[in-house]
């Protein structure tokens, strides 16, 4: 049952080919798959073995450079060690046993063959050691026997992968040890004989008895082979370096297609080793990683289909209809299409290569065709229906927003999560966490004792947790008592209780403004302006407000700051507004970040080289849009990258009567490419190599800590001077904003720009560029590195934000 559950899971499966990459192996150059990844689907891993398998076949690399590649390619290194293993260690088992062996001669030291050393009866028995006649003695300097090797591998092979020759055949020597012994001639003389005195018949002795008296005394330890002599000596010598390389490549032809299927195996079990079934896994309307459902155009689907064909395309003959597949996997449209425009739609046809590749290319023609008659009916559709983005019958083209919905839409994995898995998530076991209900029926350990108390415990918090849950994070029932807050609660709720009286409407009033949030706006002089849709509630006398939902509540993300990604040295909470026209905050609180992480600032400009921006809001007084000017605008260094691995930066456009600290608007968000989902709080920027961010819902408001020398970095030189010139742009700004609104707005650079210096000076001059600061200023301003406690103190510092604050209820 396992093995058809993974065979049609691996057949349902698709993917697109890619392309070759080229390597030196060798002497030869070869064109072969990317290195098989694990996370493939089995078709694409079978298609990149035949397609590395053809490669390497093609080019005829020797067996061991062969094998080497492909199972480096296919990631299957061990598996080819492991199997060679087996054959080589046969071969060393055998290659002395006298079982396997032919003796077909025996040699002098010079190399020639001795004619007379072997008996009449038996060519492989040597003469006898003896006294008498010479022609009857074994004759001197027997150095060398040469056998032949015939070895089996035929019960390593697997039949699935059958080779037609499964026989190791070798020729090498074996070298004799030498002794002397005083024999007597049949002259009756004495005379010395050098020769190898051993057994007479080698094929009596066994493989310990061949290694201990004879190799080991020669020094032998695998065959060999007889070369010339080096310096003219009489005698030759052995060599096994170059037989050896040529019996090993021998066994791995024999083990190669034992090896390879070795592989297929590994990479996909209970798949079909035949190449053709990777062109039946390419369609034209396929999935991503993402599991979204993607529309090939039909000439990259084409390409597609050559490139898993490729291993078939040195036959003459090809195993399967690519005409009929290529039509079959095709999108349904254009399969309407082509039973209009195809005669031989359901013809059988040659398979022989030319006559399908010309077929192919005539249906690659009414095909694209097709294509170009689908996308111009969608076309008219869509004007037809004023451009909006509909499903007109057909799915080849789809729009942005037609994908984006797609995706989003209930059930698709690219969006929520299902009903099903949520469920599967909130009732995990309270007792081992597992997908299963704390049960008797459902939980293996219900009853041991501490998973019992486990349970209990994980139950009632789980309970207290959903009591204490309601809107907004109150709880849903009970009033708060005075005698439980804290001292500073006590203290806030007075002032709260004091303000609301104060401000509260007497009957017959004719209207006021109520605040969303506790407490009443005071109109203090050049209290900022909120560019923001304030909830302006009219009463009359003691009617209820309109039932108009008011969310005081707005959507925040953190961005990180600064140029490392591992340890950005800030961060910020913003405000995620898809009705702003640009990105823009509270000029105070980019002043502090900057003074207080200057590592962070890319770039500052000021309206000194650059018209100011005016902002306006939707809120008109006396006919006219409340408005503001943005004089400054801070660059910052975020710490994530591109899809295409690029630096990205923060630019800000500020002003000190913005009453938020930091808007991402539109210009944010659409370069990004940010797709806010308010169901699961997540902003997921598709264009950033980064992770979704989590979406916070809380009041905007702007909060400028204190300046104050002790919430400072110390820096070095350089970044005391950026520092010190902040600051006087901050007096400057004060002073202009907020003691002669009218005086010119102007803030001049000094020349030595590298220094970071900002003075104030009444030459008119503009400077010729803003200030910068430059890359190599984080590597060489020798910035004592933030210990823990500095970066909590001054993250706190960043999130609280609070002295005085105004609340941002709406968009701007």
């Amino acid at each position: 049952m396992a093995d058809t559950s993974t065979s049609a899971a691996a057949a349902a499966a698709t993917f697109i080919p890619k392309d070759t990459v080229s390597i030196r192996v060798g002497d030869s150059q070869v064109n072969v798959y990317p290195r098989v990844e694990p996370l493939w689907c089995i078709p694409e891993k079978a298609h990149a073995f035949h397609v590395t398998k053809s490669a390497c076949h093609s080019v005829h690399l020797q067996p061991d450079l062969h094998l080497d590649t492909f199972g480096q390619f296919m990631n299957s290194s061990a598996v080819v060690d492991s199997m060679r293993f087996e054959f080589d260690d046969r071969f060393n088992a055998c290659w002395l046993d006298m079982t396997y062996l032919t003796i077909l001669s025996f040699h002098n030291s010079q190399g020639q063959v001795i004619a007379n050393a072997v008996t009449a009866a038996d060519t492989s028995v040597l003469k006898p050691v003896q006294n008498g006649n010479l022609a009857d003695c074994r004759p001197a300097d027997v150095r060398f026997a040469r056998v032949q090797l015939a070895l089996d591998f035929r019960d390593l092979c697997t039949a699935a992968a059958p080779t037609d020759n499964t026989t190791l055949r070798a020729a090498y020597y074996i070298e004799l040890p030498q002794s002397v012994v005083v024999l007597t001639n049949g002259a009756g003389a004495n005379y010395n004989l050098t020769t190898f005195h051993g057994a007479a018949d080698l094929r009596t002795l066994s493989v310990d008895e061949i290694r201990r008296d004879v190799l080991s005394q020669v020094f032998q330890d695998a065959p060999v082979e007889l070369v010339e002599a080096a310096f003219n000596l009489a005698t030759v010598s052995t060599e096994s370096t170059s037989i050896q390389a040529r019996i090993k490549n021998d066994i791995l032809r024999i083990a190669m297609k034992t090896i390879e299927h070795a592989i297929f195996e590994s990479l996909c079990p209970n798949y079909t080793m035949e190449p053709q079934a990777a062109v039946e896994s390419v369609f034209q309307v396929a999935k991503d990683n993402e599991g979204n459902e993607i529309t090939h155009t039909v000439a990259n689907y084409y390409a597609y289909l050559f490139a898993s064909a490729r291993p078939l395309l040195h036959q003459r003959n090809l195993p399967v209809d690519l005409v009929s597949i290529f039509i079959k996997n095709s999108h349904p449209d254009i399969q309407n299409v082509l039973k209009e425009t195809y005669t031989r739609l359901n013809d059988v046809r040659s398979r022989e290569k030319r006559f399908q590749c010309s077929e192919l290319s005539i249906v690659l023609k009414l095909m694209i065709s097709a294509e170009h008659r689908i996308a111009s009916t969608q076309d008219i559709i869509n004007r037809a229906i004023g451009g909006q983005s509909f499903h007109a019958g057909t799915a080849a083209y789809p729009s942005v927003a037609e994908r984006t919905l797609t995706k989003y839409q209930p059930g698709n994995n690219g969006g929520r999560e299902s009903p099903s898995k949520r469920l599967r998530q909130i009732f995990d076991c309270f007792g081992c966490g597992g997908p299963h209900p704390f049960t008797e029926k459902d939980c293996p350990h219900f009853k041991d004792p501490e998973y019992k108390k486990r349970a209990k415990e994980a139950k009632n918090a789980f309970m207290n947790a959903k009591h204490m849950k309601g809107k907004g994070g109150r709880m849903r029932a009970g009033e708060p008592n005075f005698n439980d807050l804290s001292d500073s609660g006590k203290e806030k709720m007075k002032q709260q209780i004091l303000a609301a009286a104060a401000g509260s409407v007497a009957p017959g009033s004719k209207s006021s403004d109520v605040s969303t949030i506790t407490g009443p706006v005071s109109p203090k002089k050049n209290n900022p302006v909120i560019l923001i849709v304030g909830a302006r509630v009219h009463v009359s006398g003691n009617n209820p407000a309109l039932p108009v939902p008011v969310q005081s509540l707005l959507p925040h993300i953190t961005i990180e700051l600064g140029t490392d990604s591992d340890a950005p040295p800030a961060a910020m909470n913003c405000v995620l507004d898809t009705g702003a026209s640009l990105t823009t905050g509270n000029f105070f609180y980019c002043s502090y970040i900057a003074k207080r992480f200057p590592q962070t600032v890319s770039t500052v400009y000021t309206s000194d080289s650059f018209a100011p921006i005016t902002l306006s809001g939707v809120v008109q007084r006396d006919g006219s849009s409340v408005t503001t000017e943005l004089p400054i605008a801070f660059e910052f260094h975020m710490p994530y990258l591109t899809n295409d691995g690029s630096p990205t930066k923060l630019l800000v456009a500020c002003g000190p009567q913005v009453s938020v600290n930091i808007i991402l608007g539109i210009p944010f968000i659409a370069a990004t490419g940010m797709s806010i989902d308010l169901m699961d709080n997540v902003a997921d920027c598709r264009k950033l190599a980064v992770k979704p961010f989590s979406i916070q819902s809380m009041k905007a408001r702007v909060h400028v800590p204190s300046p104050s020398p002790a919430n400072l970095v110390t820096q070095d030189v350089e970044y005391g001077s950026f520092v010190s010139d902040i600051e006087r742009l901050e007096q400057h700004v004060a002073e202009v904003y907020a003691t002669a609104p009218d005086a010119p707005k102007r803030a001049r650079f000094s020349e030595n720009v590298e220094t970071h210096s900002i003075v104030s000076d009444p030459d008119p001059t503009p400077p010729n560029q803003p200030v910068m600061v430059p890359a190599s200023a984080v590597a060489t301003s020798g910035v004592p590195a933030l210990s823990n406690a500095t970066l909590r103190d001054a993250l706190t510092d960043i999130a609280a934000m609070g002295v005085e604050t105004q609340d941002y209820d709406g968009t701007e």
